[in-house]
């Protein structure tokens, strides 16, 4: 009898406690995705830690994103306003290419629209839209910018950019639903943080 006490008691304690008991029987969960980060700012493989948790990585460096570590972008693009946009070609002419004047009828070159008669840039996040309305990436024309999607969740004091170009309240509130957000407060097209 002796001996299969033992084999319990040896069993109970060569056990580990994981699982939802975390919390109860050792540090809280952390790490996952909607999770707050782990101590030095650890988080699972391929989620970053941003203002203490953990979510998957921001796109970078593409046409319309933010500039990747805020100054590089993929090639042909260059970093403006924190944002990846088309290298203008080179001037044909006086007039039409970024920072110059707008041609006749306010034309400008491609990826330009004509604002206070210079050209500038158009498309990406907060730029004046292209001609048609145009928007590159996760921005919507909104008012003649485009413009993220920002959700305010109800445990948190900032709006945050959510990446979409369409239906923002529903991907607000999806956002907000996760991890320890708190559910949706508000969702509005604007300027916003990118995390």
């Amino acid at each position: 009898m002796n001996v299969v006490r033992a084999v319990v008691v040896v069993g109970l304690l060569g056990c580990s406690l994981t699982t939802s008991l975390d919390g109860v029987f050792g540090p809280p969960p952390c790490g996952a995705e909607g999770l707050a980060c782990c101590a030095a700012s650890a988080c699972n493989t391929g989620l970053q830690c941003r203002s203490g948790e953990c979510l998957k990585p921001l796109p970078c460096g593409g046409d319309g994103e933010g500039c990747c570590n805020d100054t590089s972008c993929n090639s042909g693009l260059r970093c403006e306003l924190a944002t990846c946009s088309p290298i203008p070609p080179p001037p044909s002419s006086p007039c039409g290419a970024a920072g110059q004047m707008c041609c006749a009828t306010s034309a400008c070159n491609a990826g330009l629209v004509c604002s206070g008669g210079t050209c500038v840039g158009c498309g990406s996040y907060r730029q004046p839209c292209c001609a048609g309305g145009g928007c590159r990436g996760d921005t919507a024309c909104v008012e003649g910018t485009c413009s993220a999607c920002c959700a305010k969740c109800k445990s948190r004091e900032l709006y945050h950019r959510v990446f979409v170009n369409n239906d923002c309240a529903e991907a607000s509130k999806q956002y907000c639903a996760v991890g320890d957000r708190g559910g949706l407060g508000d969702s509005k097209w604007g300027t916003c943080q990118a995390f």
